[in-house]
């Protein structure tokens, strides 16, 4: 019975995780089972953690990933540690960097650090979290533990993320602090006597570091869960503080609102199942509605952007700012369209969309509208080439074209 629950629980926690090896990811599910068993069995809760570099300020909708998984594993009865990365973040993890970010003032961490610990309980129980700060041993680490740490690893190791190979290869520093980053990360589950460590798919050796550590000071290694990386506002690439493409979650609700209308149908459907409160059933079933011509993506977009405003700032707010949008959007939604262009079944992009139109001579030109921010679609700016339209959007180029998709109604 204790096994059967465990595997369940296993596969609630696992749901929506991401690994970048098969066989690491059988390992972690395994280990994952037999540890929540062994808690059924003798009621000695594992301790997890998930760690949140405090580079800037607040906490956005791409940290909430791992901090519901967190939640879930208070309400499965398990201690759970809130890390707030002050040391790691003047550091930054160079796996997932083009370039070699400047080191981040203390005190900028200090002030980010504090964001972190107010906006933390809207989504964790604060009753149940312990909040902890890597700075508290990492700060006073002695240099003969630091070699200690080093001396476990090899540089072929900590150069192996394909970021650290290419501004290698490309000429492009790359600082000796930088590739402590993994370290000081393991050194952390090592120091928390870690049963579970929760963060976003990557190089697998920022968890393997972890791992070896507990294993070489005689502690059991923790299990590693990863989940993806959160697209932002703009095109696929991870939600961004440092290019504005977050959506804080102390943000107005009028604003959240508005920028999660503004994204793409793609980075919509990821939002849907790795953000919204909906349920994997609820989030399947709006998919498949969606997918059948059903609901209408715009439709869906707005039950999502009210799901995301009413989980941070309630109800009434959600209400408010769905109002708020809709009012604002009406003016451009009523006027009749000077041109209706028919929408082909099978060439919904953008680019193809806007040469349709006969208001561009070209899908380069089409292309420099885009990146020009003259392109607006219900409203929004787009940006995305991959970004694909529907039936009934309403699609401006510059300040006097506007266009209507209807569908193409010619007889097969």
């Amino acid at each position: 019975m204790n096994l059967q629950r465990a595997t369940d629980e296993a596969d609630n926690i696992l749901q929506g995780a991401e690994f970048t090896e098969k066989s690491f990811a059988r390992t972690m599910r395994r280990e994952l089972v037999e540890r929540l068993a062994e808690y059924h069995r003798t009621k000695v809760p594992l301790r997890v953690f998930a760690g949140y570099d405090a580079s800037r300020p607040n906490l956005h909708l791409g940290h909430t990933i791992t901090m519901r998984k967190l939640r879930l594993f208070q309400e499965l009865g398990h201690d759970v540690i809130f890390l707030v990365g002050t040391v790691t973040a003047q550091i930054g993890d160079p796996s997932d960097r083009l370039y070699e970010r400047p080191r981040i003032p203390l005190d900028e961490v200090v002030s980010a650090a504090s964001t972190f610990v107010k906006q933390m309980s809207l989504v964790l129980d604060p009753d149940r979290t312990t909040i902890m700060y890597n700075g508290d041993w990492l700060s006073d680490l002695p240099l003969s533990d630091i070699l200690a740490v080093a001396s476990a690893f090899t540089v072929q190791q900590v150069t192996s993320p394909a970021a650290v190979k290419d501004r290698i290869k490309s000429s492009k520093p790359v600082g000796l602090h930088e590739l402590l980053y993994p370290l000081m990360q393991g050194y952390d589950a090592l120091h928390l006597r870690a049963d579970v460590q929760l963060g976003t798919v990557g190089p697998i050796f920022n968890i393997l570091a972890g791992r070896r550590l507990q294993r070489i000071h005689g502690q059991r290694p923790c299990i590693g869960i990863t989940y993806p990386t959160l697209w932002g506002t703009r095109g696929h690439r991870r939600m961004s503080k440092r290019e504005g493409t977050h959506i804080a979650l102390a943000e107005e609700p009028n604003e959240q609102f508005a920028k999660v209308m503004s994204i793409d149908d793609e980075t919509m459907r990821q939002w849907i199942t790795l953000v919204s409160s909906w349920s994997p059933d609820e989030a399947r079933e709006r998919l498949q509605r969606w997918g059948s011509g059903e609901l209408h993506p715009m439709a869906l977009k707005q039950d999502l952007a009210f799901d995301i405003v009413r989980t941070y700032h309630g109800e009434a707010a959600a209400a408010k700012a769905k109002e708020s949008f809709l009012s604002g959007h009406r003016g451009r939604r009523d006027p009749d369209p000077s041109v209706a262009v028919p929408l082909i079944a099978d060439s919904g992009g953008i680019l193809d969309v806007l040469h349709a139109t006969g208001s561009v001579p070209s899908r380069q030109q089409a292309r420099r509208l885009l990146l020009s921010g003259a392109v607006r679609v219900n409203g929004d700016k787009v940006f995305e080439e991959g970004y694909r339209v529907s039936s009934g959007d309403l699609i401006s180029v510059g300040p006097r074209r506007l266009y209507v998709l209807q569908p193409d109604e010619t007889p097969p």
